[in-house]
């Protein structure tokens, strides 16, 4: 034979109908030409199976290449022993992986990177195309470079397998749905603001993978230094039911992990990117909360999550108190003066939820309470501009260099008493120097709103109580907007 013999593997197994035989090989540095022979019960030994198939030649490839071998003709044989056979005075290495018997290909498309690394294009991928929902998914430590998934894509698959070596790495804002199961690591980037004051450009963040702990993502990022305390690190949990934090310091050695659907405080040295490294989080999640306060969650998932579905999800009894969520925008009032922003079911059901965005929910009574985070609600969606029709009046206050400002939107079919999903209290987790809200024109309990909905007519007869917290003894502006006021109408 002009072919060199090696033994791959001894085992017994009866080939059944629709059986194929898997087997992928990877050649890196030149053409190299190798036959596969099995030893089979009946047919005999070194029976070359189909003839010349797969006599390949393996090129000069940079990725794994799949190719299989129809059994059919073969059904209630046992299979003893696999060979491979490399032609005569070939000194190429080839290398072999992945070999199996199977109805179906187990990785129906394998990164290859042979164009660049962006995933969302064919010919990165070993069948041309780029994924689908339906394809089992091979990132190879073998490929020259690692697939990104591009702040602008929404990647999907079924079943994914990212090798040792290899990374599969998500840019800001860019998501990842799997319909079944995934193992290996993912890097998922979150860009920051930065300001040297130690106060301005924090983040509401979550974790969107799995299994990274907090001493690791100290090590892996370049987190802001405390200003009192320089052990300090720019990350920290909430105190429930308070209104502080408690900071990281840079020699943290404990275990304490991301959990899934956990809200974390992050600020950066520098602006930038922000990395989280760890495994696909699926499944549906749950997070506990504690009674009747304000508690820090986040979206768990490398993907979008839809707030109305959310409030849909968690619509049990005494779960949460209102319908309301909040997040802080870091530059909510100008450059590095941050405020809190209402979401609320009634009038932001459409919102999404961006992977690794943290925010708050006010909880329930109920006991041993939770929230619940449904894997069926992840889309690529981001948010869309939408025209506001509705009318709106924003009522701002500032005092020295801070800002504050309280809304009132006017609906149809809303009330002057509190209307749950249309009305949000001021976020109540943090102490103000400065804040302005509302209270309701009817059944008033003394709740400040951070927004108030009240129905679209009798816009001159509402009286509408106001709370303003400041410094005493200095002076405030007030100033207002107006949206879609009807002809007639002053603010």
């Amino acid at each position: 034979s002009s072919f060199q013999e090696t033994q791959f593997h001894t085992f017994s197994y009866t080939i059944q109908t629709g059986d194929k035989f898997f087997i992928s090989f990877y050649n890196p540095n030149g053409a190299t030409n190798w036959q596969l022979r099995m030893d089979l019960s009946t047919t005999g030994t070194f029976t070359q199976i189909s003839g010349a198939d797969p006599a390949h030649d393996a090129g000069s490839s940079s990725g794994w290449t799949e190719v299989s071998l129809d059994l059919s003709a073969y059904v209630g044989e046992d299979i003893t022993k696999i060979h491979i056979y490399a032609a005569a005075g070939q000194s190429v290495v080839t290398n072999y992986d992945n070999i199996y018997i199977h109805t179906e290909s187990v990785f129906n498309n394998k990164w290859t990177g042979t164009s660049s690394n962006v995933w969302n294009l064919g010919a990165n991928w070993s069948k041309g195309t780029v994924p689908t929902s339906a394809e089992i998914l091979l990132i190879p430590a073998s490929a020259s470079v690692d697939p990104v998934i591009s702040s602008s894509t929404g990647a999907v698959g079924k079943d994914l397998t990212v090798e040792a070596g290899a990374s599969l790495n998500i840019a800001s804002g860019g998501s990842l749905i799997l319909q079944g199961t995934s193992s290996g690591n993912i890097t998922y980037s979150r860009t920051l603001t930065a300001n040297i004051d130690p106060t301005k450009s924090w983040h509401l963040l979550s974790s969107p993978v799995s299994g990274e702990n907090v001493q690791d993502f100290i090590a892996n990022n370049t987190l802001a230094s405390g200003t009192t305390n320089t052990n300090f690190r720019g990350i920290a949990n909430y105190k429930i039911g308070g209104s502080n934090w408690n900071y990281y310091l840079s020699t943290y050695s404990g275990s304490d992990a991301f959990d899934s659907g956990k809200g974390y405080s992050v600020k950066i040295a520098s602006a930038g990117d922000i990395s989280f490294i760890g495994t696909y989080t699926g499944g549906d999640k749950e997070y506990s909360i504690n009674q009747t306060t304000n508690n820090f969650v986040g979206n768990p998932y490398a993907a979008y999550i839809n707030l109305g579905t959310f409030f849909t999800s968690n619509n049990v009894t005494n779960r949460l108190s209102e319908q309301t969520i909040w997040l802080w925008n870091p530059d909510e009032f100008g450059t590095g003066l941050g405020g809190y922003v209402q979401k609320m079911s009634g009038t932001d059901a459409n919102f999404e939820i961006a992977p690794s965005q943290g925010f708050f929910v006010s909880s329930g009574s109920a006991s041993s309470n939770k929230v619940t985070f449904n894997e069926s609600n992840q889309s690529h969606k981001s948010n869309t501009f939408l025209k506001i029709s509705r009318t709106e009046v924003h009522l701002n206050i500032s005092q020295d260099n801070i800002k504050h400002s309280t809304k009132i939107y006017y609906i149809d079919g809303t009330t002057t008493g509190f209307d749950n999903g249309f009305d949000g209290s001021l976020f109540g987790g943090i102490n103000y120097d400065l804040a302005v809200s509302t209270q309701l024109v009817a059944n008033n309990q003394g709740i400040n709103l951070g927004i108030q909905s009240l129905p679209n007519n009798d816009f001159e007869t509402l009286v509408i109580p106001i709370n303003v917290k400041a410094k005493a003894g200095k002076e405030i502006i007030f100033s207002a907007n107006a949206l879609n006021v009807p002809n007639g109408l002053k603010v």
